[in-house]
């Protein structure tokens, strides 16, 4: 269920409410590229086996390595759960404000889907611009119906 605090931000901003789980998804992508170098200098390491007599925390290069290495997907998963909240709630507002499909599908695809305008217009065989339009439409009826929500 939509808050009024996040009408009220849909009201103020519905771009950057819409756009919120971008900067997120792209950290998530970055780590993910540090985790693929982490994984790959572990495995491009070679040391000789030694014997350990008492184990007090990672004491080795490859130890170290895959510590960070599994810090940092721990730290992915935690932002994986917080997008998925986000893209919840997003959906949810979409198909609450809005009730043209072609306005909901091109929202869809740009916040949930993550596609470029010039992705959307091609694959909804629209010029770029007609899908502009189309767009500015969505956040205004989005704004109005939220701000009617409001002050119900």
């Amino acid at each position: 269920m939509i808050t009024k605090d996040q009408l009220q931000w849909i009201v103020n901003d519905p771009q950057a409410w819409l756009s919120r789980g971008e900067k997120l998804s792209a950290r998530i992508q970055a780590k993910r590229k540090q985790i693929s170098r982490l994984h790959e200098i572990c495995t491009a390491t070679t040391q000789a086996l030694k014997q350990v007599v008492v184990y007090t925390g990672p004491t080795n290069k490859i130890e170290k390595c895959m510590t960070e290495a599994f810090d940092l997907e721990r730290e992915i998963m935690v932002e994986i759960e917080e997008l998925l909240q986000i893209q919840r709630e997003i959906a949810e507002s979409i198909s609450l404000l809005l009730d043209d499909t072609k306005l909901i599908t091109i929202l869809e695809m740009r916040y949930l889907s993550g596609y470029r305008m010039e992705e959307i217009a091609d694959s909804l065989i629209y010029s770029l611009r007609w899908i502009q339009r189309l767009h500015a439409e969505a956040l205004a009826q989005m704004k109005k119906n939220a701000l009617f929500k409001l002050q119900c």
